[in-house]
């Protein structure tokens, strides 16, 4: 399991006009998460490719429809906890062979980034000094 941070995101490779609508401040960071999508009922591992506490990005080698719900379950490295949320999938485009990206509006905003991305870094500080 790969574990990265980055600054919050500034349209790194978002349109102008995407990132205009955004309410809330994304951190990059890589977590390992399972979801099944409601409509049928298959099972999907792949990890985040950035998070905010109304939105994830999705980074896998399945794409999504627009419109899916999802239920969701981030694998916490540094306890194994699992944190629950369903969410719907806005956008999902193909950014390499058998690569795609995702983005899903949380049903709920209450995720909470930022004790998730420090988890995420203590992880990374204990493993990779």
């Amino acid at each position: 399991m790969a574990f990265f941070l980055a600054v919050p995101m500034k349209g790194a490779y978002m349109q102008q006009n995407f990132e205009d609508r955004r309410r809330f401040p994304r951190y990059e960071v890589n977590i390992f998460l399972r979801s099944i999508d409601l409509n049928s009922t298959r099972e999907i591992q792949c990890n985040t490719h950035d998070i905010s506490s109304n939105g994830i990005g999705l980074s896998g080698n399945r794409s999504f429809p627009a419109g899916t719900s999802l239920d969701i379950w981030l694998h916490m490295p540094d306890n194994g906890e699992q944190i629950h949320t369903k969410g719907k999938v806005v956008w999902s485009s193909m950014i390499g062979p058998d690569r795609f990206r995702s983005g899903i509006e949380l049903a709920n905003a209450d995720l909470k980034p930022i004790p998730l991305v420090l988890r995420t870094i203590r992880m990374r500080a204990k493993y990779y000094g």
